[in-house]
């Protein structure tokens, strides 16, 4: 698909890895018997990890988009 200036632009859908990961997280909890500890590690992790990103940026390359230019 061709953009205003004739760029081609992304198309925007969710990473189909990162749903599947979703998905097993869930399973997990559910199949788990401990399912809130499940839920608390999972957490602590994505709290880490986007601690991280926000120290370097330039690990998440798909977060700093270009600008978009209203004409």
């Amino acid at each position: 698909m061709l953009g205003p200036h004739g760029r081609i632009r992304r198309l925007r859908m969710m990473n189909v890895v990162a749903m599947l990961a979703i998905a097993a997280v869930v399973l997990i909890e559910k199949l788990a018997g401990g399912g809130r500890g499940v839920a608390r590690l999972v957490g602590l992790g994505c709290l880490v990890m986007a601690a991280i990103v926000a120290a370097v940026p330039s690990l998440a390359p798909g977060l700093n988009m270009a600008p978009m230019h209203m004409s």
